[in-house]
């Protein structure tokens, strides 16, 4: 049997500091995308993938 423990220790108050920059961060992202847009660099097309597998 393979089996995995892990124990790791943290301040108090760390984990959430790290959790709100990462949620700044993807806000920041979804911005840039979002800007990308509006310029004409970025276009975002449908995913033939799943139009596919239902045909399939």
């Amino acid at each position: 049997m393979n089996g995995y423990f892990v124990r790791m220790e943290v301040k108090e108050g760390e984990i959430e500091k790290i959790m709100d920059r990462l949620t700044k961060a993807q806000e920041t992202i979804y911005e840039c995308y979002g800007e990308l847009q509006e310029l004409g660099v970025l276009t975002v097309i449908p995913n033939d993938d799943k139009k596919k597998t239902a045909a399939d």
